[in-house]
């Protein structure tokens, strides 16, 4: 045991001693010689009933632990009619009734809880010589007052998933001021309703296009503007485009399987010409038939008047699919999977027709390719050319028309990606696929739809959006019609879009910050926990 000198400010206390032991530091200290108040009756008292020693834990100095051993006065109250006989004199700030920590440790504590959580943030604290279990931080987080939250003007609306696919929750921002104002337990009208009841002042209301949160809003706040975000109005026109496209898929094969003879200088993918792996043909088999089953009880359980979720319960699979196989004219056929598309698909016609003029150098056709854009080396070429030589020789049709698409039709999701993609992110490759995919009438007329929504969207031209909805009821395809009517149904709020600069996209955001929290604690924390730790920061 050894006395050393530290620099320790200990509020209306004198110090006695400052010892260096094996644990640590520990301070001896008093109190100054004030009156005691009473916490009862709150009169003064100076008559000393007795002394006795309290322990606290202070901030660590120098990476050591610090304990002070503060000599604490009793005093005696006064009042004969005070049910408090004696007390302890107490100095506000610095610790608590029964405590045994200082209010500064613990206020560096519960900052260290709100930024690591309760295990991460337990092995720092005990790395920075203040010892504490992960349990007492969490408690620290659950007893510190609620951060005060100024009431917002322009808010965000988004869910969250407390658990996917099971419970969801909703999450309120400020856009103003961004960061988080509340979390709601769930994600219903009701809920929303009475939060903007209790809460005025809100004018502008940004969200996602729920309908149970446009009846919230309308019904809580009904003077506020509601703002459709953009971002999800594109991933809107994602998901009619694939429906539309799956819808028109069965169609399109019908008639592929019908001009596939037809196709005669077009031989699809480069890789798709080279035997691939066996693969288990009656596997695939049973799980089609499995699949068109499931697709017969659909439709019969549809007919006999059952809900879409009624089925996807009684069926076990999700309600998007029932929604996909009841709109569905025919059983939905997978697409067949394709390989990675080859550098010198582009440019196969051209070789294919050099070919058939009498050309097989193919040192020179690769030069003649080089000049029309193809980045790859001569072996692509020689390869292409020895498969060739082994192939029987056809006649190339003589005729000014493009040759046909349908052989290149990939599946519903692919085909949407090419569509929805700006024509500056795509690959060579890509543009030449669409390009051809485009001459085909059906998929010419989805891809004009999709390129004028996005000019909408991303131009801000609310002027199109009329003219845009005449479009797709013209244009006779199911999907689009719906997502039209959709739209139409909540045009209000798409067009504020259109006209506003405010957007969800802050609050998609503080979703983000949500979910790296919740997985922070290992998903385990309930809405109070995570609602303070999301409301820290504001």
């Amino acid at each position: 045991m050894t006395h050393c000198l530290v620099p320790i400010y200990l509020p209306f206390c004198e110090t006695d001693s400052v010892v260096r032991t094996t644990g640590g530091i520990d301070i001896y200290a008093h109190f100054v010689r004030l009156p005691g108040i009473c916490p009862k009756c709150r009169q003064l008292s100076d008559r000393v009933h007795g002394y006795y020693e309290r322990t606290l834990v202070d901030l660590p100095a120098s990476q050591f632990q610090v304990r002070v051993k503060l000599r604490v006065r009793r005093y005696r109250c006064f009042s004969t009619t005070c049910d408090q006989q004696t007390f302890s004199q107490r100095i506000g700030g610095f610790f608590e009734p029964y405590q045994r920590a200082t209010n500064r440790l613990l206020t560096s504590l519960y900052h260290i809880a709100q930024v690591a959580g309760g295990e991460a943030g337990a092995r720092l604290a005990n790395k920075l010589s203040m010892p504490i279990s992960d349990r007492t931080l969490l408690r620290l987080i659950r007893r510190h007052p609620e951060t005060c939250v100024a009431e917002p003007r322009v808010l965000g609306v988004d869910d969250w998933a407390m658990r996917k696919g099971h419970r969801y929750g909703t999450i309120l921002v400020d856009l103003e001021r961004r960061h988080v104002v509340d979390l709601l337990p769930d994600r219903t009208a009701v809920t929303l309703k009475a939060w903007l009841q209790a809460h005025g002042g809100v004018e502008l209301v940004a969200r996602d296009r729920s309908m149970e949160y446009a009846l919230g809003i309308s019904q809580g706040a009904p003077s506020a503007v509601q703002v459709a975000d953009r971002w999800h109005l594109l991933k809107n026109l994602s998901e009619a485009t694939e429906r539309a496209l799956q819808e028109l898929s069965p169609r399109l094969r019908k008639r592929m399987s019908g001009c596939r003879a037809d196709v005669s200088t077009s031989r699809g993918s480069l890789r798709d010409n080279f035997p691939r792996g066996q693969s288990d043909e009656s596997a695939r088999q049973e799980r089609r038939l499995k699949r068109f089953k499931r697709y017969e009880l659909i439709r019969y359980l549809g007919a006999n008047g059952l809900s879409q979720r009624r089925i996807a319960s009684l069926v076990n699979i999700s309600r998007g699919t029932v929604i996909r196989y009841a709109r569905a004219e025919t059983f939905l056929e997978r697409a067949s999977r394709s390989r990675k598309p080859s550098i010198l698909d582009p440019y196969l016609p051209h070789l294919e027709f050099c070919f058939q003029a009498g050309n097989h150098n193919a040192l020179q056709l690769w030069n003649e390719i080089i000049k029309q854009g193809y980045p790859g080396s001569p072996s692509q070429v020689r390869k292409w050319m020895r498969w060739r030589r082994k192939q029987p020789m056809e006649r190339v049709q003589e005729t000014s028309e493009p040759p046909s698409a349908l052989w290149l039709l990939p599946a519903a999701k692919e085909l949407t990606r090419l569509l929805v993609r700006k024509a500056s992110t795509m690959s060579d490759h890509d543009t030449w696929l669409r390009e051809r995919l485009c001459t085909i009438p059906e998929i010419a007329t989805v891809a004009a739809l999709v390129s004028a929504f996005q000019t909408m969207v991303c131009d801000k031209r609310p002027e199109m959006f009329k003219d845009w909805l005449a479009q797709c009821r013209k244009s006779q395809i199911k999907a689009f019609a719906r997502f039209a009517g959709s739209l139409a149904q909540d045009g209000a709020a798409v067009r504020a879009a259109l006209e506003t600069s405010w957007s969800n996209g802050q609050t998609e955001g503080q979703v983000n910050r949500l979910k790296l929290l919740k997985r922070q604690m290992y998903g385990r924390a309930n809405l109070d926990l995570l609602r303070r730790r999301v409301l820290y920061q504001a």
